[in-house]
């Protein structure tokens, strides 16, 4: 399943107007900060380089409240074997650019998906925010990837030992760093990280719930989710906004739908073309596409680049 989705958690005590069918919407960045009053996660999932998804990203985290409620942030887009280069940066300690990018240029994700600069600047936008504040009130960001070593990867099988704990190892920094260290964590993470029953085995969402239950809530995004289980006409909605789908055919799976607005608007961020032209930059992509296999996401990489020239 290619196409991803937006999460986050709503609580009734945000503020609301009446949608179709009865059904409630909610502000949801109201919502999300309510939320942390009885929960200790969020879970909001990206779009994988969408950037209204990413704008309404660091809308959250910009909010003067989300700093004074929220402890962490769990990201899906870093590379846990450089949390002491993310932990300096995001402090607002001097990090070399080269430094900084092998954060998210270095997953288990052969693809250029992080390379898009909402990555980046969703990092800075944290180093900002963070700016001025004791570091015993500053946001931590977690990175959640394993800490998959490169120069070590040479076969397909090498690289799928490495992305066999994509959710397993996020789960476990959870738990170990959120959860029983009594804090709170904005998790952001892919849908099909975060979606309860989820057919293609234990993810990560389902691990959180398994050690904790009742921690985390889930809200999935339009059109990902069907609406019309909801009897939401969403064309008079507000944008962003979200709905419960309490007492829907929905609510074993996600806990409610967040739409930031029609899918004919979506808008995908693109490689800058800076690094496009670098010649290591794409034999490195290249080259580890071809060591997993995927020869489609070559033949897309070096479309997009092509085209961006």
């Amino acid at each position: 399943m290619n196409r991803r989705v937006c999460v986050a958690v709503v609580m009734l005590s945000a503020s609301t107007h009446s949608s179709a069918a009865g059904i409630t919407s909610l502000d949801p960045i109201t919502a999300i900060i309510d939320a942390y009053r009885t929960h200790t996660i969020v879970a909001l999932d990206d779009d994988h380089g969408e950037e209204r998804c990413a704008s309404f990203r660091l809308s959250l985290i910009r909010d003067p409240r989300f700093i004074e409620t929220v402890n962490d942030i769990v990201v899906e887009f870093g590379n846990s074997r450089y949390q002491p280069v993310i932990d300096a940066f995001v402090a607002g300690d001097r990090v070399s650019e080269e430094t900084v990018r092998a954060v998210w240029q270095d997953t288990t994700t052969p693809r250029a998906v992080w390379d898009r600069p909402v990555y980046e600047e969703f990092f800075r936008a944290v180093r900002g925010v963070n700016a001025g504040r004791d570091r015993n009130r500053q946001l931590r960001v977690l990175l959640g990837d394993p800490p998959i070593d490169w120069q070590q990867v040479r076969t397909a099988a090498d690289l799928q030992q490495w992305s066999n704990g994509r959710s397993i190892f996020p789960a476990e920094l959870i738990a170990r760093e959120v959860i029983a260290k009594h804090r709170r964590a904005l998790v952001i993470y892919g849908g099909l990280h975060l979606m309860r029953q989820n057919l293609q085995g234990e993810n990560l969402i389902e691990r959180v719930d398994k050690h904790a239950p009742g921690t985390a809530f889930v809200i999935v995004g339009h059109p990902f989710a069907n609406l019309a289980a909801l009897g939401i006409d969403s064309r008079s909605w507000r944008q962003p906004t979200v709905v419960l789908t309490s007492g829907t055919s929905l609510a074993n799976q996600i806990d409610a739908v967040l739409y930031l607005g029609p899918p004919s608007d979506r808008r995908m961020s693109q490689l800058p073309a800076a690094l496009c032209s670098d010649p290591s930059y794409r034999s490195m992509r290249i080259s580890r596409m071809a060591i997993s296999g995927d020869d489609k996401g070559r033949e897309q990489f070096n479309r997009e680049c092509a085209s961006g020239k």
